[in-house]
């Protein structure tokens, strides 16, 4: 009984570490570019969105098809302007969340979100 006990407390005090890649970008701004001029249009507020679950440490889906560059902030934006061709060719007022779950080491979620304006540069 003891042996299981602190197999048990093991089991609840262990953890681990993960590092991930998540963008490559030749401009990167945090505020405002000078002489950058755009168009903002009423339709503002688009979003992307990468998702990667885990049951007992076996993947169980994403939600896209595995790819080399899923899941970085490079393939959201480009998911984000692809979707959004028509409307423009820049990101503007983009805002990043990661967001994990981890219920007792039995489900992981971890899910980055994307949130921006897709805009036409003049």
């Amino acid at each position: 009984m003891k042996t299981l006990l602190i197999g048990l407390l093991f089991l609840v005090i262990s953890g681990c570490s993960t590092s991930r890649t998540l963008g490559k970008f030749t401009v990167l701004s945090t505020g405002n570019v000078a002489n950058l001029k755009y168009d903002l249009g009423s339709d503002s507020g688009d979003y992307s969105q990468f998702c990667d679950r885990k049951f007992l440490f076996i993947p169980i889906g994403s939600d896209k098809e595995p790819d080399a560059k899923l899941g970085t902030l490079g393939s959201l934006a480009d998911n984000l302007l692809d979707d959004n061709k028509n409307k423009g060719d820049l990101l503007v007022n983009v805002k990043i969340k990661d967001t994990k779950l981890n219920v007792l080491y039995l489900y992981q979620s971890d899910c980055i979100e994307m949130h921006g304006d897709v805009v036409k540069a003049k």
